[in-house]
């Protein structure tokens, strides 16, 4: 249909696509670009835009440290995704810039959902015997 249609290229932002259908757009020689992709793969025909996740951890750690927060909590994302690994290293090295030691208990998984981030929220509430992460509040 791209070909007969004559498109010109296709933007996707369906994260999944490359993974699961490189060779099939690597056929249809129509320019596809990738948004978020979580392939390693490219191909002939096919580019992506992604985001640097680490980078992106590092600079929202940086932020609440800023802020005056020592204890940071980190809810993360599905276990083995590359975006919630590259993420956990970015806030990791931010706390170890400040010289905030890294404390594996305020680090909660998660699955990338509201609800999880929820759930993982009110976890993080309840810690007994150590004292809770900072919690920011907006004015």
């Amino acid at each position: 249909m791209l070909r007969s249609k004559r498109v010109d290229g296709v933007i996707v932002t369906s994260s999944r696509v490359g993974a699961l259908y490189q060779d099939h757009l690597d056929r249809i020689g129509v320019p596809v670009v990738l948004l978020n992709n979580h392939s390693e793969q490219s191909g002939r025909y096919t580019f992506s835009v992604t985001v640097d996740n680490q980078h992106g951890g590092h600079l929202a750690t940086r932020h609440l440290i800023q802020l005056g927060h020592r204890r940071i909590a980190y809810i993360s994302g599905p276990a083995g995704h590359s975006s919630s690994e590259g993420r956990l290293e970015g806030y990791r090295q931010a706390l170890v810039e400040a010289g905030i030691v890294f404390d594996p208990d305020l680090v909660v998984p998660g699955n990338g959902r509201t609800e999880a981030g929820e759930q993982g929220l009110t976890a993080l509430g309840r810690w007994p015997c150590r004292p809770p992460p900072s919690f920011a509040t907006t004015t």
